[in-house]
């Protein structure tokens, strides 16, 4: 079996990875540590990309047409699998020298919020979606530590950015520009939303009559921030946090229903009563504005928004700027590990011969491999 070696050094890392055994002259001396990644370990992680892609039974020609009208060669995604592989290695590597873990109940959190958001009640059906991608639980609790040690590395060695008003108010236009691309009308609305635990999925009489009472008793009283903390910790569901939902911004952020009925309200509308399988429930909507008009020639901008939602779009900045610089830490990570990559197998299970892509897809030689590691982020 043909093995990629990879070699580290106490002083810097050094990574060669190829076929066959390789270590440089006076290694024994110089290298501190050696593990492996196989040829085989890049064929299944190339493999389990494939299904997940629905392209684990395409014929060459597909592939082939895939792989160019996405700039990809063989061998630019060997190299660009290789990149995720070599940094997930260096980033475990660092976070266990900074004394970094990512705990169970941090894993499980992360797979029950998954499964939260794709409504996944039944064991059975959740176990299936995750085969037809591929995947099994245990692999992706070992995605969820990967990324987790990630996160939690680059907080430690990423300062958090300031954006600076003239990016804000980048995103805000950007923001919608997007919106009114998309045929909508770039209004956003901030909502609370109160809600009353069930007994079952059905609830009962009492249960409901008792929400209506809350509900009724809150859309009769001035509605403000105050009041409604007043009932939500007499009667809202402990699970639900406060209750704040925030701003409503980006399309899908919310549950279909939930979005439904947020969908016709107006500043100071509360809903009718709503019921899912675990709460009854009303929303009230506080606030709502147009940031179409804050974009608007003479208009204040990013300044004559409300205090929160200027906020959320300097956080949302903040957040691309420290994901970019992150990402850039761990590209530097890779860089300093001195990767030579060894000839490429051409009895790989992936490999194809470009030539018989379709027409109108352009086949690229293989000369830069990390251009394309964004493509193979998830498959692990």
């Amino acid at each position: 079996m043909a093995v990629l070696i990879v070699l580290g050094v106490a002083a810097g890392t050094a990574y060669a990875v190829g076929t066959g055994f390789w270590a440089p002259p006076g290694a024994a001396a110089k290298y501190d540590f050696a593990s492996y990644v196989g040829e085989d370990e890049v064929s299944e992680y190339i493999a389990t990309y494939r299904q997940q892609m629905g392209l684990a039974e395409v014929t060459d020609e597909e592939w082939a047409t895939f792989l160019a009208s996405n700039e990809l060669t063989p061998e630019r995604l060997r190299e660009s699998t290789l990149y995720n592989l070599i940094a997930d290695r260096l980033v475990e590597k660092r976070a266990a020298e900074a004394g970094l873990t990512v705990s169970e109940e941090e894993i499980e959190s992360s797979l029950e919020a998954l499964k939260g958001m794709l409504a996944f009640d039944d064991d059975a059906a959740w176990q299936e979606t995750l085969a037809s991608f591929g995947q099994t639980e245990e692999g992706l609790r070992e995605v969820y530590r990967l990324e987790g040690l990630r996160q939690k590395l680059c907080a430690e060695q990423v300062p958090w950015p300031e954006p600076t008003n003239d990016q804000v108010r980048s995103a805000l236009s950007a923001y919608v520009a997007q919106e009114q691309e998309a045929g909508r009308d770039a209004v956003v609305k901030h909502s609370y939303c109160l809600r009353m635990a069930k007994s079952s999925a059905e609830g009962s009489l009492d249960e409901r009559q008792a929400a209506q009472q809350v509900r009724d008793e809150f859309a009769q009283s001035d509605k403000t921030a105050a009041s409604f903390a007043a009932l939500k910790e007499a009667y809202g569901a402990s699970s639900d946090g406060d209750g704040d939902y925030g701003w409503y911004v980006d399309e899908g952020t919310y549950a279909a229903d939930y979005q439904t009925a947020l969908a016709d309200m107006k500043a100071g509308d509360v809903s009718q009563l709503l019921a899912d399988d675990e709460s009854y429930y009303f929303i009230w909507v506080d606030q709502v504005c147009d940031t179409a008009a804050a974009t608007q020639e003479g208009s204040a901008g990013i300044e004559g928004l409300p205090d929160s939602l200027a906020q959320y779009f300097e956080d949302r900045v903040a957040t691309a700027l420290w994901q970019t610089a992150s990402d850039a830490y761990v590209e530097q990570l890779v860089a300093d590990a001195q990767v030579v990559y060894f000839p490429f197998p051409e009895d790989a299970p992936y490999n194809v011969d470009m030539a018989v892509a379709q027409k109108g897809s352009e086949a690229v030689d293989g000369t830069d491999a990390h251009a394309t590691a964004e493509g193979q982020e998830g498959a692990s």
